[in-house]
């Protein structure tokens, strides 16, 4: 029976741990040779101490502006292009964004009350409008278009976003992925196939259009592509290609994934319906405290969505492992192994996460385990949804502050229940963990009375 990556990396994890007994062990991807790492000492090693040996991660390149996206980039490229967009993802320029940001929230607040107009709680897949919200999102703060998906399910970013992710058109895609991630040298073929190229040149159209409607029209906006044009004033490297490049890997990183991790916050709320309700009265007593409103600083005032935001990603981590893969011979700290240039390091997060010893009970959807007073119950560098050290995700900050005000929307004025009953069972042949069957959840603006 085929299994998710996931599940795979995490039977793995526990095989080499708790079987073992050993922070690490090498296996086999196919012909790759994989080394995978159990211990925290020795992650911190990876990821930060010899940052210099494990500066890439072995994923795709391609020779194709349009497609060197941040996260494949390798060596000097990386670093260049790192230190250049590293100035976009400060607070005060994700602080300028974030009223685009609101403004889809309340879209979607606007589109979650009509669904009850008769007040018949029919269920709802949760993850076809909170895709609809974060393609919005997208689009606004990061290519400076009103997309209006909620609204208008059919229009062409929409269906891009759906050809590339949604269940019954992504397959393409989860092979491509799927072979890009264990067999390596199969990679700079497959950053040419199809599905990504026409995803890429259709976002390539999308920015060469607001580039030049901008420039010729003097216009400004609070976004992504705005912070990129200035750039772009006094960096000869900065071109639409290379612009389009990382909104496309904002896009490519940040839709499906926030969707579907939302997603599965709302199905652990809907089970959970004492920590939804504390989670709602903590979201409404904060908007009263800003006269009505989310505002940017009051995402700082909600310890409980803070956790369970926290709590939502460990359990249902977006990416199976972290990899890296080792610049030049290497001695695992603490042993006389040495392995060579070119080893492949993978960190197993779905497996790191649900780690019994550090996460008693790992299956229990429990915001707690994040309670300043339990921190300490959390070894450093067990815990990396966004990665860690210098090339962890450059997103993190936009990344929370969306989930946290997709979530905030989606509970001020509502409540949600599930009936389901059976375990959540996940897709396999996919790279991301997604429900193997849609989430339907009941939905209802609680101003209602039954």
């Amino acid at each position: 029976m085929r299994r998710p990556p996931h599940i795979v990396f995490h039977d793995i994890y526990m095989e080499i741990k708790f079987g073992l007994k050993s922070p690490f062990a090498g296996i086999y991807t196919m012909t790759t040779p994989v080394l995978v790492l159990t211990e925290s000492e020795i992650i911190k090693h990876v990821l930060i101490k010899d940052f210099d040996v494990f500066t890439d991660r072995g994923f795709f390149e391609s020779d194709e502006p349009v497609l060197k996206i941040l996260f494949g980039l390798t060596g000097d490229e990386w670093r260049k292009m790192r230190n250049k967009l590293s100035p976009t993802f400060t607070s005060g320029k994700i602080k300028e964004m974030f009223p685009l940001m609101e403004t889809c929230g309340r879209n979607l607040e606007t589109i979650l009350t009509t669904l009850d107009y008769n007040k018949k709680h029919q269920s709802i897949d949760v993850k076809e409008y909170l895709g609809r919200y974060m393609t919005d999102v997208i689009g606004s703060t990061v290519f400076g278009l009103e997309i209006n998906s909620l609204e208008n399910p059919d229009c062409e970013f929409r269906r891009i976003s759906k050809e590339m992710f949604t269940e019954n058109n992504n397959m393409r895609l989860q092979i491509i992925l799927a072979l890009i991630l264990l067999i390596p040298y199969l990679r700079k073929f497959m950053s040419y196939m199809m599905l990504l190229r026409k995803a890429a040149y259709f976002f390539l159209d999308v920015v060469h259009q607001n580039v030049s409607y901008r420039e010729q029209n003097n216009i400004k906006r609070n976004d992504f592509i705005n912070i990129m044009m200035e750039l772009k004033k006094t960096d000869p490297d900065i071109t639409e290609e290379l612009i389009t490049a990382q909104c496309f890997l904002f896009f490519f990183a940040g839709f499906d994934t926030s969707s579907t991790v939302l997603t599965f916050s709302l199905y652990e709320l809907a089970k959970n319906k004492s920590i939804q309700s504390k989670l709602r009265n903590e979201i409404n007593d904060t908007k009263a405290k800003y006269g009505g409103e989310l505002t940017y600083e009051s995402y700082n005032e909600m310890p409980l969505l803070d956790k369970v935001i926290k709590e939502s990603l460990r359990m249902y981590t977006p990416l199976s492992q972290l990899e890296r893969v080792a610049g030049r011979p290497y001695q695992l700290p603490n042993t006389d192994i040495v392995v060579d240039k070119g080893t492949k390091m993978f960190i197993p997060l779905y497996g790191l996460h649900h780690d019994p010893e550090i996460y008693p009970n790992p299956d229990v959807f429990d915001p707690e385990r994040f309670a300043p007073e339990n921190a300490d119950n959390i070894p450093n560098y067990a815990y990396l949804p966004f990665g860690e050290g210098p090339r962890n995700c450059i997103g993190k900050r936009f990344a929370l502050l969306q989930l946290k005000s997709g979530l905030a929307h989606s509970l001020s004025n509502f409540e949600w229940d599930s009936d389901h009953t059976n375990v959540l069972r996940f897709l396999t042949g996919d790279v991301a963990l997604r429900p193997l069957k849609p989430i339907k959840l009941k939905v209802r603006p609680i101003s209602y009375q039954d």
